[in-house]
């Protein structure tokens, strides 16, 4: 990797909502953090980042999606405060 190559990436969605008193949601996804870079405090960083945004957006929640196969991900997640609270279907076309 060069170093003007990212080392870490999450999208952030931004979604309009009615109820909640018309305040927003932040979806989070796709959290990836380059091999060589992983267990160095980037994803906690961007976890971070992520509750930024949402709170300067007056968010009220963040949702976080990640496959429930990646485990090994999870706690991560738990540590920067989200829990476990829901099952996903999706359908991919």
């Amino acid at each position: 990797m060069g170093d003007d190559d990212p080392i870490g990436t999450v999208d952030l969605v931004l979604v309009p909502n009615l109820t909640h008193g018309a305040r927003p949601r932040l979806l989070a996804g796709n959290l990836v953090v380059a091999p060589e870079h992983r267990r160095r405090g980037v994803a906690t960083a961007l976890l971070a980042a992520a509750v930024s945004h949402a709170e300067a957006n007056a968010c009220y929640e963040i949702q976080l999606l990640s496959d429930g196969r990646r485990t090994t991900a999870h706690p991560l997640f738990e540590a920067a405060g989200f829990t476990a609270n829901a099952t996903g279907h999706t359908r991919r076309l």
